[in-house]
């Protein structure tokens, strides 16, 4: 299993912890979905703190 992390209104008080699944089958999915988060937030977006967790069974 894959699960990608990130914070979204990090600049404020009310930043909010968010998080997304994969199966394990999907291995180049969770890095794409990671890349997409880090090329929004270099775009001026307010999301910080993307992470990538990977679980071996």
């Amino acid at each position: 299993m894959f699960v990608v992390y990130w914070l979204d209104a990090c600049h404020g008080c009310d930043a909010r912890s968010q998080f997304q699944s994969f199966r394990a089958e999907a291995l180049s999915e969770a890095p794409q979905f990671a890349e997409s988060l880090c090329r929004r937030q270099a775009q001026g977006e307010d999301i910080g703190f993307v992470t990538l967790y990977s679980e071996n069974p």
